[in-house]
């Protein structure tokens, strides 16, 4: 009996044995259990390994991945606040904001004014590894002088194409007249509400190719043809701009076809009205805003398409008309009408269809002064009548017939 189990214990397995394949099942009972365990424990291991795998492949960091190029585009539809923050991501991110070819600094992104000057402070006086091409500076309030002129150097020595500051106040802000003579500068936007009066006598950048003036003073001193070396300037914007020491404004551009003038109304009211000279032969669009003045020029205007007229009524500060008043809007707008006759498209404001609605028989006294008009937007209030007289309709549209005639309801 013993010599039977001895022999159990040491048996060897036959040459078909060994061809057997290993299987759980072809082990011996006692030792199934254990094993089937160990697989499943292995199995189970296995696939959440897998699992990670796959759930770390969803999360990789494919931001990083791409082009330089490609993230400096993408970082420069930021505020540099946010963007120098991307410096915390990994070690790739850790100097990647200081090659940024665009810089946006904006005071309504912080808390504090102190906060903000610290910061552009502290940005621009770091060592720049690439040429910035476009800079951003918007601040309210008083911007100290030292401020202003560093972002102002900054921006030249690095030879910026587009260049915009809107500042509110600032007691010297001569170092302005610096961004008026830089030679890199393709698109120029200067906002200030003090009156800006450091322009040079004439602009000669021969890159320029926008111009945004807003709140500034044009004197005496400057040249007839202050846009005239400006050989590539094709959009031209003057924002509540003052020219009240000019009684003439010549503007002249080869190149120039876009053209807005919004004028503040309080300055021109009971003193000198600036007469206006206009010679761009290509221009194709002009927006007038605010009092018309007395005598515009702009019959070398022949390729002019589109035209938008909007005055500020004297009535919005003093409450009231004047007879004379009266008759000098209604000269200075007839006057208009006739230099601007080639536009193919024309958009009235309110006022000024009241203005003309407050003479009757106007037909009969002017010729209608647009002879290629095709299409006529006017803007109407709904607080007051929004019938179009007969007349206004026939003196703006006797020349043109077959007009599309819309009308744009406002409150």
């Amino acid at each position: 009996m013993v010599g039977q189990e001895c022999r159990k214990l040491h048996h060897r397995p036959s040459t078909e044995e060994k061809k057997r394949p290993f299987t759980i099942d072809s082990m011996p009972k006692q030792m199934n259990s254990g094993a089937l365990k160990k697989a499943k424990t292995l199995k189970k291991a296995k696939t959440g390994a897998e699992e990670e795998e796959v759930e770390e492949k969803k999360y990789t960091d494919r931001l990083s991945t791409l082009p330089k190029d490609l993230i400096h585009h993408i970082l420069s539809f930021l505020d540099t606040k946010f963007a120098a923050q991307t410096c915390l991501l990994s070690k790739r991110w850790r100097s990647l904001w200081t090659s940024l070819p665009n810089l946006a600094f904006y005071s309504s992104n912080y808390r504090k004014l102190a906060f903000f000057d610290k910061f552009v402070s502290r940005v621009l006086g770091l060592c720049w590894k690439s040429d910035v091409r476009d800079f951003h500076f918007d601040r309210p309030g008083s911007t100290r002088a030292a401020l202003l002129k560093k972002l102002v150097n900054y921006a030249i020595s690095h030879k910026v194409e587009r260049l915009s500051i809107d500042i509110y106040f600032c007691k010297n802000p001569e170092f302005l007249y610096n961004i008026f003579i830089c030679k890199s500068l393709k698109h120029i936007k200067v906002t200030t509400v003090f009156e800006f009066e450091g322009l040079p006598i004439s602009l000669n950048l021969p890159a320029l190719t926008t111009l945004h003036l807003e709140g500034v003073t044009f004197c005496k001193s400057q040249s007839t043809d202050f846009f005239s070396n400006c050989l590539n300037l094709k959009s031209l914007k003057l924002i509540a701009c003052d020219f009240s020491d000019l009684e003439t404004f010549n503007l002249s551009s080869a190149e120039l076809a876009y053209l807005t003038i919004s004028r503040r109304n309080h300055l021109y009211w009971g003193g000198n009205i600036c007469n206006f000279v206009i010679s761009a032969p290509k221009l194709t669009s002009l927006n007038l805003k605010g009092f018309p003045p007395n005598q515009l020029c702009a019959r070398s205007v022949l390729s002019l398409e589109k035209v938008e007229l909007d005055i500020f009524r004297p009535g919005d500060i003093f409450n009231k008309w004047r007879s004379e008043d009266e008759k000098y809007v209604v000269s200075a707008l007839i006057n208009v009408f006739q230099e601007l006759g080639n536009a193919k498209s024309v958009t009235l404001g309110s006022y000024a269809i009241e203005i003309l609605s407050m003479f009757p028989g106007l037909p009969k006294h002017q010729p209608s002064p647009f002879s290629n008009l095709k299409y006529l937007k006017l803007k109407l209030q709904r607080s007051t009548n929004s019938t179009v007289p007969y007349d206004v309709m026939a003196y703006l549209l006797n020349c043109s017939p077959g007009v599309d005639v819309v009308r744009e309801f406002s409150d």
